[in-house]
């Protein structure tokens, strides 16, 4: 739902009272599974794009975090090692 706010784009309407009435249908037969098909089509671009968007977002900040913490740990693993000798 996150990626999808960051592209603004919004659940269809009456897409709560579709998913309610998907499951009163069994899931062992395939009304459900087209019915869930029908409701979900609207939705895979919008969410597919939004959530790439949002995960590029937490690469670009987690990747620098990352980088820091194993180049630090590995200055002290040589610093450690340099005193040892």
């Amino acid at each position: 739902m996150i990626g999808a706010k960051i592209i603004g784009h919004k659940p269809p309407v009456g897409f709560k009272a579709q998913m309610s009435a998907l499951f009163e249908l069994s899931v062992f037969h395939s009304e459900f599974w087209h019915q869930l098909i029908t409701i979900l089509k609207p939705l895979l671009w919008p969410y597919t794009v939004g959530s790439m968007l949002g995960a590029i977002a937490m690469a670009a900040i987690a990747y620098p975090l990352a980088l820091a913490f194993v180049t630090s740990r590995r200055r002290i693993h040589d610093i450690i090692h340099h005193h040892h000798r």
